[in-house]
């Protein structure tokens, strides 16, 4: 039996999801509202993690300094 550690609503470009997240035994279940659910165990969810950090990174250094990709 899985319970429910999340549930809010994530506001995008394009409008508003609903956001939840289930622990379901070893599994995190995470729903974008109807359209979208990923199943995760715990080495697949840190590779997401990693992957959003990162992706956040990238944003945080093109925002602080626009001739970030020119270096690259």
């Amino acid at each position: 039996m899985g319970y429910i550690i999340h549930d809010t609503k994530l506001k995008h470009d394009g409008g508003t999801h609903n956001l939840e997240v289930e622990i379901d035994d070893d599994q995190a279940v995470i729903r974008f509202g109807s359209s979208f659910t990923l199943r995760l165990n715990e080495y697949q969810l840190d590779e997401l993690r990693d992957v959003l950090y990162e992706t956040t990174r990238e944003l945080v250094l093109t925002k602080m300094n626009p001739s970030y990709l020119d270096q690259e």
